[in-house]
């Protein structure tokens, strides 16, 4: 071992203490970090959650709002034009696109019925 002083033997044996240290080191900063980046995942993921409910609540309600209005103005047309015995061709159309909208909103047979006796009446037009 020609060559090796016992300075460089002992820069060796310093590296070999050393090592270990710095790698415990930057595991334990490293680890750290990975904790508080799954902490933040999990206050994202959990806002997220609640976002997704407050947005399906706030969904379910415009949904049964907008059925109320059009029950409503099926109703309301239906009592129109089953009084006068005829429907004009336009209100019949604005009542189909009403009750389609009705429909697809999980509207019920009672929109169905008023719906078919007003598209059942006579066609003609207001000035007739």
């Amino acid at each position: 071992m020609e060559g090796i002083t016992p300075a460089l033997l002992a820069v060796g044996f310093v590296d070999l203490l050393m090592f270990p240290l710095l790698l415990w080191l930057i595991k334990r900063t490293i680890g750290k970090r990975l904790d508080r980046m799954d902490e933040n995942r999990e206050v994202a993921r959990r806002e997220l959650e609640k976002d997704a409910k407050d947005s399906k609540i706030w969904q379910q309600a415009m949904e049964a709002g907008m059925r109320s209005l059009l029950r409503s103005e099926i109703v309301n047309e239906h009592r129109r034009w089953t009084k006068r015995g005829y429907c004009p061709l336009a209100s019949k159309e604005y009542l189909t696109r009403c009750h389609s909208a009705y429909k697809e909103l999980g509207g019920n047979d009672i929109g169905d019925a008023l719906y078919e006796q007003v598209t059942n009446l006579p066609t003609k037009n207001e000035e007739d």
